[in-house]
């Protein structure tokens, strides 16, 4: 799968990337500080199902979070993970229903504000659903958009300031 590279944290270059540490694929990270790449950072616990799909985005102070689709022995989830400066936060589960949620992307609003956006599909038809977290308290799953006949794949975002 393609790497996500972040430049312009005042700690150095990220990327991030699907891999295989003798399991499933799962979702790591490295950075770059100006003479190195770091060990690789495992950002999920669980290798019995894959992770696949990293995307990632820099919050307001420079710090990388990781948004991705891993399967949770049903049917796909999204999870994310932030780095704090010094660690990455256990991963988080930003869905759990009986439907594929996958190709998650992250963007912030107000440079604080991670918001993640997604493709569900279900049976022959999809949708894209969004979902924000805001003093570390995450808001219900938004709706955005569905498709009847053409389910919707790969969803990109862009955030200047308050516009998506």
């Amino acid at each position: 799968m393609s790497p996500k590279v972040l430049a312009g944290s005042s700690q150095g270059i990220w990327v991030f990337w699907t891999g295989r540490d003798g399991g499933r694929d799962e979702i790591f990270g490295s950075i770059f500080q100006g003479e190195a790449w770091s060990k690789p950072y495992k950002l999920n616990n669980d290798n019995r199902y894959p992770h696949l799909s990293p995307s990632a985005s820099l919050d307001g102070n420079g710090c990388p979070w990781v948004a991705w689709s891993a399967y949770d022995g049903l049917d796909y989830e999204i999870f994310c993970a932030s780095w704090n400066g010094a660690a990455w936060s256990a991963e988080e589960n930003l869905t759990d229903n009986m439907t594929a949620d996958t190709s998650p992307a992250i963007a912030f609003v107000h440079r604080t504000t991670p918001l993640v956006i997604w493709s569900r599909s279900f049976d022959r038809t999809g949708a894209l659903f969004a979902r924000y977290k805001q003093d570390q308290v995450s808001g219900s799953e938004i709706e955005i958009v569905s498709g009847q006949a053409h389910p919707v794949r790969s969803p990109k975002i862009a955030v200047l300031g308050e516009r998506i």
